[in-house]
């Protein structure tokens, strides 16, 4: 998140028209980061069964199998989107001005050639979120923080490169991650590791079994992020300083969304391993546990969020208008993402740990669409009210969604759900 944060930040500093073109590609980018973490987090489900289980073999077989699979994808995905960059900008923006479609279009061209490493690093990830190794992902988060940051203050300040100043050195720290992970789960001393027979192997059945997962998680995360890429078609209309204001709210809600998220991982982890030891008293009380650390870090990360926001505003230098309007979107998001969001993007990781993956898909779809597409256009095109509209459109999502999945868990069907035999 601090990598997306720090590109929208840095290049902020060569005009409005560079912050704009990255903050709209940065949609786009990010619904295939989340295709990339669905099917990194297929894997963490199924090798944490299996770890519950006590089965070493399977294990390294899964791990072996998601890193094939996640290389295959977002190889395919890079080169689609570096020989199509242009055309896919100008599909998806076509009313954007051509300085912002410039901007757009060589920061994609080059941010998508971290596909690839980032789908190594997720799948590595993956592997050390099952083992209980998060120290790992924290230590190589710093260095690649690290490099990022360095190369967007050279790119930007130093050799005056634009854009390009912050994309290389996010392929080149994403691709340093890839590597250290990589390194880290070959080693044998660790319950799941690589090895390149498993990495090589074609299993259908290892397969089928992360896909099962994987699958409706990318249809469901794909389809939430293009939704929010539609609706960044929609606020493109809305002019530069809302363009703007939007891409710097968006990577300041990101961040303070960061606890949920990661407590996702802990779901995904700590329930799957549950479910494969065919603990389902385990399983319910670590789903009460893990909601209710969830619902207080997320309390915690949005006061904080909303305390800090004014400070960040000074930091931008870019006009009062745009800092006002972004500081007004972060402060609508954070109020209401408080209780709303462990539910709505928490809770159903659990639900998918334990396979009911379905019913989380077709209600986080249905809502994606129905409510928060329409409501967008209603309130942000009819009503006239533009950005501020959309935000409130995604609060209702969020209301809908989370009272779902609440209801869902408290139904108890998922302790019902069989993902490995």
């Amino acid at each position: 998140m601090l990598v997306g944060i720090a590109d929208v930040f840095m290049v902020s500093f060569a005009g409005a028209h560079a912050v704009s073109g990255v903050s709209l590609v940065n949609m786009p980018v990010t619904l295939l980061i989340y295709i990339f973490t669905a099917v990194g987090s297929g894997g963490a489900v199924i090798i944490s069964q299996y770890i519950g289980r006590n089965d070493k073999a399977n294990a390294d077989h899964s791990a072996g199998q998601l890193l094939m699979i996640s290389v295959i994808i977002t190889l395919i995905i890079s080169v689609i989107t570096i020989f199509l960059n242009r055309y896919i900008f100008h599909a998806l923006f076509p009313k954007v001005d051509n300085q912002v479609m410039e901007a757009g279009t060589s920061y994609l061209s080059v941010i998508a050639l971290s596909f690839v490493p980032l789908g190594i690093y997720n799948s590595g990830a993956a592997i050390c979120r099952s083992i209980n190794r998060t120290d790992v992902i924290l230590k190589v988060s710093v260095i690649a923080n690290i490099i990022n940051l360095a190369g967007n203050y050279a790119g930007i300040f130093i050799f005056k490169a634009g854009v390009a100043g912050i994309a290389w050195p996010s392929f080149i720290a994403r691709s340093y991650s890839a590597l250290a992970m990589t390194l880290f789960c070959l080693s044998r001393k660790n319950f799941v590791s690589y090895s390149l027979k498993n990495i090589l192997q074609v299993d259908s059945k290892i397969i089928r079994q992360i896909l099962t997962v994987a699958i409706p998680g990318a249809v469901e995360n794909g389809a939430y992020q293009l939704t929010k890429t539609i609706l960044t078609t929609i606020i493109a209309t809305f002019g530069t300083i809302q363009i703007a204001a939007n891409g710097i709210y968006q990577s300041i809600c990101n961040l303070a969304s960061v606890t949920v998220t990661v407590m996702s991982f802990a779901y995904i982890t700590v329930i799957g391993q549950c479910m494969g030891a065919g603990d389902i008293n385990e399983a319910d009380y670590y789903f009460r546990k893990l909601t209710k650390i969830t619902i207080i870090a997320s309390i915690v990360s949005n006061v904080i969020t909303i305390c800090l926001t004014p400070l960040a505003m000074n930091y931008y230098p870019l006009s009062s208008e745009i800092k006002s309007l972004a500081a007004k979107l972060v402060f609508i998001h954070c109020s209401f993402s408080t209780l709303t969001w462990p539910l709505a993007n928490g809770l159903p990781n659990g639900l998918r740990a334990a396979g009911d993956v379905k019913f989380e898909m077709m209600t986080s779809i249905f809502s994606t669409l129905f409510v928060r597409l329409v409501l967008s256009y209603v309130f942000g095109i009819i009503l006239g009210i533009g950005i501020v509209g959309v935000t409130w459109a995604a609060v209702c999502d969020w209301l809908i969604k989370g009272s779902a999945f609440y209801l869902r868990y408290r139904q108890g069907q998922w302790k019902l759900m069989r993902l490995i035999n």
